[in-house]
């Protein structure tokens, strides 16, 4: 039991001293630390803030549950999004009425 500990304490230290001595692993590292960052933002706006995840058993019974206020609320960085850059889609008609009618009026 001790020599196994032993062995994982020294796996440990090597795998370390392998990831943080070696400076070209740096941006790889930084990388991977903005990803994670990135889909656990995204995996907690979407369990907290999603119209189609229910925590909640009074809200999971009900059957008729959607709240187009929440909806619209959850969906409407979708579209600003898709105009930070102008593409054959944003410039379609239809989109540009589906835009006016589904975004918010400041």
């Amino acid at each position: 039991m001790a020599s196994l500990r032993a062995a994982r304490s020294t796996a440990s230290r090597s795998s370390k001293s392998a990831w943080f001595s070696d400076p070209s692993t740096y941006p790889l590292i930084a990388i991977l630390t903005f990803a994670s960052g990135i889909a656990t933002y995204q995996g907690v706006r979407h369990l907290s803030r999603s119209p189609d995840v229910l925590l909640d058993r009074t809200k999971r019974s009900d059957f008729m549950h959607r709240e187009e206020t929440a909806a619209n609320d959850f969906r409407a960085h979708r579209i600003d999004v898709a105009h930070w850059k102008e593409n054959p889609i944003t410039r379609n008609e239809d989109f540009v009425e589906f835009r006016r009618r589904n975004t918010k009026q400041l």
